[in-house]
């Protein structure tokens, strides 16, 4: 799997995340205000498909995503 492309776009309900890439169909999203932060079972938020998914958060501060 290796990725090509990935984008975060804020909305008013949260974010939409897309992505692309060689063998990449299904992606666990990870999200944090920490930029060093690695990915665990407390900062999963979803499993994304098809190259995009949109998640409902609500950081007051910048948000990191690992997919």
């Amino acid at each position: 799997m290796a990725f090509y492309k990935a984008n975060v776009e804020k909305t008013q309900e949260g974010y939409k995340l897309s992505w692309s890439g060689k063998d990449v169909s299904q992606v666990e999203i990870y999200a944090s205000t920490d930029s060093n932060f690695q990915p665990t079972k407390d900062n999963y938020i979803t499993e994304g498909y098809i190259g995009q998914c949109e998640v409902k958060l609500d950081f007051a501060n910048r948000v990191y995503f690992i997919l």
